[in-house]
């Protein structure tokens, strides 16, 4: 009796962890639920390699350490195929990231393992409560697998197919876009919340589906593989998903259920899963196959079935060529009659249809057009209008009342539901200088901007700044030649090697010292002298009111003052764009000189090193950082960049490669350095307002908008809006080019000018 009470408290403990599980269904007599573990038991060393997958799955509910017990021995790289396995098989836990997991050693044996737990890092996993996020996350499990009893396993995977496409959104712009949580509780999500999260749903609805990663369209890409009937097939919820491409629907089927070659013409899987995945070759779960929808000629008879077959009268069909698409329609309406007949139309109902055709160019099976039908019966008169603009039923003629056509701003001519064109006033500008519109961001070509004289540094329109230094013949000449200005002789300005200027006086005054003077901006802000540099950072182009705290009566105290661009380092031209942006940013503090005293114009600059300088800009506290491990296994402890990294990585400014690397050594490309500063302008809290149609503007301008990585397209929009950058060129961004320092300079330096962080 007394183990038969201790069996039962055993087994009650157990239910009870399980019951804290995120919900999800695993079949003891169907191993292939679990197939990375699945895998694991058939290889070498397959009973300890088990043991170790099954301790991860009990830690990663309390984010501990996995403790690998005295007689279970695992190597490093097979340490590594476990935790792939371990993360390709649980998508339930969506606090865990994918990557190389933390470790420990005894010996020579790995005794325990540190998965990667990601529960505050924005883009992998950040919750203000993850017990809470657990339950938000279980309910909507429960939710979306909900109504299935007595579906096929083709019926299931279809029905949570379209659900999550109907309820996710392909961005990054939310907390979560790389995990499950992402996807189903915000509804917003990249490829891999979105193959996670279909994952789940097929898991707890009782189908075996496993997480695949590699490549598509030139970015790094995830799906799956799911078994239904028997057979392997490839499904890509993140194509499927239709958001940015058709108005009239939630998903389509291009990726549904496909076969390994299918899925080869334009997805590569990576090395770690291409051993691993069985090869697919089975047709009969097929979207177009199973629904006999591949038409090669016209069919009523077929048609007419789909049509009882579908739900709500909708379908897609695919037809093997262009040919067979255009004869598919004649034959079409010489039929239609009959068609609506079949479907139940009488006198007292009336048929009308909506066909809406897309060729499609995926290659698939040769399959290059796919079309979408849909026909609604509608009793008489449930009216139809085209959009909220029409005031004409579309069957009976019936004439209603509509509000006014909507337009985007005042410059927008075409009502954004039905397309009608009114005229619109010209664009609104702030003045002559102003090249984008008030109302819409619309870019116009202006004139040169307007000074005074040769001498004048502030446009007399808009009050934009430039360097414009007054004309002396010697240094006695009190008027400029150019505009007769009278100077003060009493001040002159230096500047040391750290790019620091020093105020001083050309003439003997009593009790004269630093404290004798204020040096205000052009905000009336004090510029505070810096002892350890031994001047006042002052920055090229911009104009400071220099005055003495003594009772002094000197002719010229009180002036304002536009400093001379001077050069600094021997590598830098003294009439280059970047000079002024480069006396700025070593002047600040953010960027230094080699000690060869060089400054490096052109030369590279690695990912570590951008992050030092944005941690420079923010002014941050590292000691604050560098007694935490770094997230990132390449990054050494004690580095220089060590808690640059870290308050970077805490601060969802830079997230690391997904095999979970930071990239140390590499070199930062153009729209990675402008990702950071948008993450960083998020991290600060400033507003992201920006005009409707920037996306059009920016394409039209830069040639090679098309080529920025879908992560860098919302920073790069957001930097050429804000005036962070301006293009390699007039026309091209260059993306991935490599920033130089200049660059990075100017970018500093445009930040300062239009205050973006202000």
């Amino acid at each position: 009796m007394k183990n038969l009470k201790k069996s039962f408290a055993v087994l009650l403990a157990i239910i009870i962890l399980l019951l804290s599980l995120p919900i999800i269904s695993v079949s003891a007599a169907d191993s292939d639920l679990n197939y990375g573990r699945k895998l694991l038991s058939g290889m070498s060393n397959g009973t300890n390699l088990v043991k170790v997958y099954d301790i991860l799955v009990e830690s990663a509910p309390s984010l501990s350490n996995a403790y690998i017990p005295n007689d279970v021995s695992i190597n490093y790289d097979e340490m590594l195929l476990i935790y792939n396995m371990f993360y390709s098989d649980n998508p339930q836990f969506f606090w865990i990231a994918k990557g190389s997991p933390g470790y420990s050693i005894a010996g020579s044996r790995i005794v325990s393992i540190s998965p990667i737990y990601v529960t505050n890092q924005a883009g992998y996993g950040k919750f203000s409560n993850l017990e809470t996020a657990k339950n938000q996350y279980n309910a909507k499990i429960t939710e979306l697998t909900s109504g299935l009893s007595g579906k096929s396993d083709y019926e299931k995977a279809k029905i949570l197919h379209d659900r999550l496409c109907a309820t996710t959104v392909y961005t990054i712009d939310c907390n979560n876009h790389q995990n499950s949580y992402g996807a189903l509780v915000e509804g917003k999500a990249v490829c891999n919340g979105y193959a996670r999260a279909y994952q789940h749903l097929l898991k707890a609805a009782g189908i075996p589906a496993w997480y695949v990663a590699g490549s598509s369209r030139g970015i790094g890409h995830a799906w799956n593989i799911v078994k239904i009937d028997g057979n392997w097939y490839y499904t890509d919820t993140t194509w499927d998903d239709t958001d940015d491409r058709y108005e009239y629907f939630d998903s389509c089927y291009e990726y549904f259920n496909i076969t390994t070659t299918q899925l080869l013409l334009d997805h590569t899987i990576d090395n770690d899963y291409k051993s691993l995945v069985p090869n697919a070759t089975a047709t009969a779960a097929n979207y177009y196959v199973k629904e006999n929808l591949i038409f090669s000629s016209f069919n009523k008879n077929q048609l007419l079935n789909a049509f009882l077959n579908s739900e709500n009268y909708s379908v897609f069909a695919k037809f093997t060529n262009g040919y067979n698409y255009s004869n598919f329609f004649y034959s079409f309406y010489e039929v239609e009659d009959e068609i609506a007949a079949s479907l139940g139309s009488s006198d007292d109902y009336k048929l009308y249809d909506q066909i809406f055709g897309y060729p499609k160019g995926d290659n698939h099976d040769n399959v290059d057009w796919i079309v979408y039908l849909e026909y609604d019966i509608v009793a008489t008169c449930q009216h139809a209008y085209t959009n909220a603009c029409d005031n004409s039923c579309n069957l009976c003629g019936a004439i209603r009342i509509v509000g006014a056509h909507v337009y985007t701003n005042a410059c927008d001519k075409d009502c954004n539901v039905c397309g009608a064109v009114r005229s619109v006033p010209s664009h609104v500008y702030d003045n002559a200088c102003d090249k984008n519109c008030n109302e819409c961001g619309a870019i116009r070509t202006v004139p040169n901007h307007v000074y005074t004289n040769d001498c004048d540094n502030s446009c007399n329109v808009c009050g934009k700044l430039r360097v414009a230094p007054h004309v002396y013949d010697d240094a006695n000449d009190e008027y400029c030649n150019l505009c007769d200005n009278k100077r003060a002789t009493e001040w002159k300005i230096s500047i040391n090697s750290t790019g620091i200027y020093s105020i001083t006086p050309n003439t003997t005054l009593p009790n004269f010292n630093k404290d004798s003077i204020t040096v205000s901006d052009k905000n009336g802000s004090e510029v505070k002298y810096n002892a350890t540099k031994g001047g006042w950072p002052l920055v090229n182009g911009q104009e400071y009111t220099i005055s003495l705290n003594v009772n002094y009566n000197i002719d010229g105290l009180d002036w304002n003052l536009t400093k001379k661009a001077d050069t600094i380092f021997p590598d830098t031209d003294k009439n280059g764009w970047y000079n002024d942006a480069v006396t700025y940013a070593v002047g600040s503090g953010i960027m230094s000189g080699y000690s060869n005293g060089k400054f490096g114009t052109s030369d590279s600059i690695q990912r570590q090193d951008f992050l030092v300088m944005l941690a420079r800009l923010e002014g941050v506290d590292l000691d604050a950082y560098g007694a935490k491990q770094s997230a990132f296994p390449d990054v050494p402890e004690n580095s220089y960049f060590e808690a640059a990294v870290n308050w970077g990585n805490e601060n969802g400014i830079v997230t690391g490669y997904q095999n979970g690397k930071f990239g140390v050594g590499d070199k930062v490309t153009r729209e990675q350095l402008v990702t950071f500063l948008y993450r960083y302008a998020k991290y600060k809290g400033y507003d992201f307002g920006y005009t409707s149609n920037r996306e059009a503007i920016v394409s039209s301008q830069y040639g090679d908008y098309k080529n920025v990585s879908p992560f860098a397209t919302e920073p790069i929009l957001w930097a050429i809006e804000k005036g962070v950058i301006s293009g390699k060129t007039s026309t091209t961004i260059v993306p991935q080019g490599n920033a130089q320092r200049c660059e990075v300079a100017k970018i500093m330096y445009n930040i300062y000018l239009n205050d973006i962080f202000e």
